[in-house]
């Protein structure tokens, strides 16, 4: 093999194998989309779509797919809900068909291979929280990637409550956040549904977590109107749910 070519080999195998490779990714790597076909038919990476790449027996993990996303493509989302709470520690039970929930820029939108290849991700566009202050990295892995801090995660689980999440299980999971920042909380609730803030308010008094002392409980009036969680549900007055 030529020299540039082992050099060329040498940085691909060192890419952790948990992340895709975008064409992207190759060119910083000095290795063209025409560099990258013959590539593939010499089995050194496989496609899994357009543009996109893995090495041999990776085991690609949505760690990488963020790294992939958020480091190599610059795109501006994470991780979030039940899925950010999961990857942070915060575990009630696992299904094997639970979705990964992935919050996007409102203005971007991923690539389509993603929505293929990762048959369970959920992409939800909003124009809300995604300022680094409402993320971090949990350190978990060799390489960085970001999913949502659990004070923001709890916010979107409870928007998701009829779309495509129970209110069953968003309560499992408040009951389990016994540290939360309250200063985080507050500026969450400002920009959030009156349905989410009313849920909010609920469990808030229902687990009465020592953090619960330090919410502007002001920023939590949300009117008289009327709003259903669920059909069938017990009526509660205080929160007009």
């Amino acid at each position: 093999m030529g020299t540039k070519k082992e050099q060329n080999l040498k940085k691909l195998f060192q890419i952790n194998r948990e992340i895709p490779i975008t064409t992207e990714k190759l060119k910083t790597m000095g290795i063209s989309p025409f560099l990258a076909r013959k590539y593939k038919k010499s089995g050194w990476i496989a496609s899994i779509g357009f543009g996109v790449y893995k090495l041999p027996n990776s085991s690609l993990s949505i760690e990488g797919l963020l790294h992939c996303l958020q480091d190599d493509l610059s795109l501006n989302l994470h991780a979030g809900a039940k899925t950010a709470l999961e990857m942070g520690g915060v575990r009630h039970f696992y299904r094997e068909e639970e979705k990964v929930y992935l919050f996007i820029d409102g203005k971007r939108n991923v690539p389509l291979w993603v929505r293929d290849f990762y048959k369970k991700a959920k992409i939800i566009r909003t124009s809300k929280w995604n300022q680094k202050k409402f993320l971090y990295n949990p350190g978990t892995k060799e390489f960085d990637f970001f999913i949502a801090r659990k004070e923001l995660a709890i916010w979107e689980q409870i928007e998701l409550i009829n779309r495509g999440e129970t209110f069953e299980e968003t309560a499992q999971l408040f009951e389990l956040l016994t540290s939360l920042d309250p200063k985080l909380i507050n500026e969450l609730i400002k920009d959030s549904s009156l349905k989410a803030k009313r849920i909010f308010s609920f469990l808030a008094d229902l687990y009465n977590h020592p953090w619960v002392k330090g919410i502007n409980k002001s920023l939590l009036d949300s009117g008289q109107s009327e709003i259903t969680v669920e059909k069938g549900g017990k009526y509660l007055k205080e929160y007009h749910l």
